[in-house]
């Protein structure tokens, strides 16, 4: 007997010289069939909906997430938030030490008062020719100088207040008033709980298998109050990482769930595939040989017994010990049709060999023993 795996499925391959293609023949042809029944388990086949599924772990995102820092170099004079507390977007968080700029503002509103004074005069005596178009020139330019100039000021009095850029929670406060902080320098975090992203990486063999939409169910690994939150995939990277040899998957949760918070470690259940009403047997009802798969199929002899008779299939999806089976189109099987389903591995069967069919045992928890 060899186990081996295709697609994550375990299957048991048979050791084929036990299981003789030929009709129960004679000693000489084939081997003499069992002196008595073989005593199986059987279950029908049947028609479920199957949904197939790839668990990984992860960790939860903010919607939104960004590190607060200044643009410029200065003093804090005021701390405005509050840590923990929600902001909205523009709030002000910290104020920096602004008398220079605001003193070098009020020195360029006079500069450009005289200069707005001088082009005027440039101007009326322009059109009397009392002075060359140079010099004209010369105050327009000094104008527009002293403007921009006066501009660029009131940008870095506008940076000197430090603002939330989104709506959000902030984190801890990592600066006090009186220190000297810079754009290097991280003042706080703000996070925008609004939504929450699942992030999680997918191995490679799955790559092809992951579309966008597909749903997501990320749990807690917490046995007590574990947080369950459903998503959707929004995000599947385009290139695999050669380092993992995985690829890099997010999805954006349907709402947010407060016993869930950022960087929170995860079990991600990823749906690959949904089949409805498709035919499916238990997993350990697979017999397989050299890429080649059946399932054991329990027929009446005509004799008031039952023999065993091989139809070949194709394998689908799974889900939890069962899986999908495709018919062949020249020897199906059908809905209602009896399988061996239990220790098919170690059966010395052949075909039209003499069975005993016996219900498939259900253990204490309601689950079929596979």
């Amino acid at each position: 007997m060899r186990i081996f795996h295709l697609h994550g499925l375990r299957v048991v391959a048979l050791a084929w010289p036990l299981l003789m293609v030929g009709c129960g023949s004679p000693e000489g042809e084939g081997g003499p069939p069992p002196a008595r029944a073989q005593r199986v388990e059987v279950t029908g086949i049947e028609r479920v909906d199957l949904r197939e599924t790839l668990r990984v772990v992860g960790s939860i995102a903010a919607n939104e997430s960004a590190e607060i820092r200044p643009e410029i170099t200065g003093v804090i004079r005021e701390v405005t938030f509050r840590e923990g507390a929600a902001v909205g977007e523009g709030e002000p968080l910290l104020r920096l030490d602004d008398r220079e700029v605001r003193a070098q503002i009020r020195e360029a509103v006079v500069r450009l008062e005289l200069a707005r004074q001088t082009l005027a005069r440039s101007d009326a005596l322009l059109e009397t020719r009392s002075i060359p178009q140079a010099e004209r020139d010369r105050a327009l330019a000094e104008y527009e100088r002293v403007q921009a100039e006066l501009d660029l000021l009131r940008v870095r009095e506008e940076r000197s207040t430090v603002r939330a850029p989104f709506a959000g929670v902030v984190g801890t406060r990592l600066v006090s008033p009186g220190d000297m902080v810079g754009p290097d320098d991280v003042i706080t975090r703000i996070d925008d709980l609004s939504s929450l992203k699942i992030e999680f990486t997918v191995p490679e063999r799955h790559a092809g298998r992951v579309g966008m939409d597909s749903p997501v169910l990320a749990r807690t690994s917490m046995r007590e109050g574990a947080a369950v939150v459903e998503g959707k995939v929004y995000f599947v990277s385009s290139s695999i990482d050669r380092s993992t040899r995985s690829i890099e998957v997010k999805a954006l949760a349907g709402g947010v769930n407060s016993g869930l918070r950022p960087g929170t470690f995860i079990e991600v259940e990823l749906v690959l595939a949904e089949k409805d009403n498709t035919l499916a047997v238990p997993e350990s009802a697979i017999l397989a040989r050299e890429g080649t798969y059946f399932v054991v199929v329990v027929e009446p002899d005509g004799e008031g017994g039952h023999s065993a008779v091989l139809r070949p299939v194709a394998l689908g999806i799974r889900e939890r010990g069962r899986v999908e089976i495709l018919p062949d189109s020249e020897n199906p099987v059908r809905e209602g049709d009896r399988v061996v389903a239990a220790g098919v591995g170690a059966l010395p069967l052949f075909t039209s060999a003499p069975l005993e069919p016996v219900p498939m045992r259900i253990l204490p928890n309601g689950e079929h023993r596979l």
